[in-house]
């Protein structure tokens, strides 16, 4: 796979990750559709994927991936529901 897919890949993968939560709640912010949550979804994977070094790895590495994929929507405006 070359890299610009592999990138898209994982960029897919964060961002469901990060837009459904498991008891399947979504993103929403009042005013926005779902250009907007792409857009702020893939903002928040490259800021990620800046960081994701500082991760630890395996599941662990995962979770906290999700966890700042989700502060950044938060800080973003968006809610789970």
């Amino acid at each position: 796979m070359s890299a610009p897919r592999t990138v898209a890949a994982i960029a897919a993968a964060i961002l469901l990750a990060a837009c459904a939560a498991p008891d399947n709640r979504m993103f929403t912010k009042p005013g926005t559709n779902m250009q907007d949550l792409r857009h702020d979804g893939y903002e928040c994977m490259k800021e990620t994927r800046q960081v994701e070094r500082s991760f630890g790895y395996g599941y662990d590495r995962q979770a906290q991936a999700d966890n700042f994929v989700r502060q950044c929507m938060y800080a973003r405006g968006w809610v789970l529901q």
